[in-house]
């Protein structure tokens, strides 16, 4: 079997039906599907057992409420393909020749494929990826894991982790998975040492994926507990690269990458109520020696306006700024 597509569920019967669909309709067969019920308390599980019962290749997992990483390692346990991909129930894929394109790659024998999201609004409105990968000079190539990263940090330093954007052949999960003390945020914690593991990658240039934002029950509430997991991933994920990262132009592309999570903190603590506010800021500033890592321009310069103005003064102009970018990136679907 080529895929394994793990899809960890939890109350998500409004958008099951249309995440499974788009993988049934898939012009490739060699694939099997693994729902985990993650404790769901809708009618998810009733879905999950209506394709369970339609299609051979779907599996069904029911399991008490232990998490997103808890799911998707439960999937990784019992998956039997060659190369595992990561959906989440609330997303699909774009057209029905998504998994040939990835097959692609497959094909070619190598540790990871990458492809391309389209993050997608509930009104059906399509905004601006951070994440795409315009910038390789080359398509239909074998990368390594250093040349992929330095690339892509070198031109995207807002690159995020999603664990969704790639196939990874199942024997790199042998010593890395997910680690289930983290409530948010594992994907910065994993995605970045399971690529360093990787000998070959292979990238595609087509938009695959697509990524629902601001549904309801998505991780949208900003709460303390969140804040905290950020900053605390921050400083694993730097303080692990600099004891186990020999060359120091990643070294230092990674901690760039990594330390925009303090940076990101700051601007949420607006949503927090006062009393949360200021044990956050009193984190925030306990941990300010981060800030050396600081790489990029926007980062540079919002560790000025600490320095100047204080940590809650450039909490609150940093987050004027990026409600205003938020209003500029969106568009419409073509």
């Amino acid at each position: 079997m080529l895929f394994s597509i793990i899809v960890p569920c939890y109350n998500v019967s409004r958008y099951l039906e249309k995440c499974i669909e788009s993988v049934l309709h898939q012009k490739l067969q060699d694939w099997e599907m693994i729902l985990i019920d993650d404790g769901s308390t809708d009618n998810t599980s009733e879905i999950i057992n209506y394709y369970n019962g339609k299609d051979k290749r779907i599996k069904k997992i029911y399991q008490k409420n232990m998490g997103l990483s808890a799911a998707r390692n439960r999937g990784i346990k019992e998956a039997a393909g060659k190369y595992i991909l990561f959906l989440d129930a609330d997303d699909w894929y774009k057209n029905e020749q998504c998994l040939d394109k990835i097959a692609i790659g497959a094909k070619k024998d190598v540790d990871i494929i990458v492809f391309q999201l389209d993050k997608i609004t509930e009104s059906g409105r399509c905004c601006h990826v951070e994440n795409n990968l315009q910038f390789f000079p080359d398509y239909e190539r074998i990368y390594t894991s250093k040349e992929y990263l330095e690339t892509v940090l070198s031109k995207n330093d807002v690159y995020e982790w999603f664990p969704v954007l790639y196939a990874y052949r199942k024997t790199l999960f042998e010593k890395e998975m997910f680690d289930e003390s983290i409530r948010f945020f594992e994907d910065v914690d994993f995605v970045y040492r399971i690529i360093l593991k990787a000998e070959k990658l292979f990238v595609i240039k087509d938009s695959i994926y697509q990524y629902r934002i601001g549904r309801d029950g998505q991780l949208t509430h900003v709460s303390k507990e969140l804040i905290k997991n950020r900053i605390s991933v921050t400083k694993k994920n730097i303080k692990l690269v600099n004891v186990t990262i020999v060359n120091k132009k990643m070294k230092k592309l990674l901690n760039g990458n990594f330390v925009r999570g303090y940076f990101w903190s700051i601007i949420m603590i607006n949503y927090l109520e006062e009393k949360e506010q200021k044990e956050i800021l009193l984190l925030l500033k306990k941990n300010k020696c981060l800030m050396k890592y600081a790489l990029n321009k926007k980062d540079r310069f919002a560790k000025i306006l600490i320095n100047v103005l204080g940590v809650f003064i450039t909490a609150k102009l940093l987050f004027v700024r990026s409600k205003f970018r938020e209003k500029i990136n969106l568009v419409h679907i073509p």
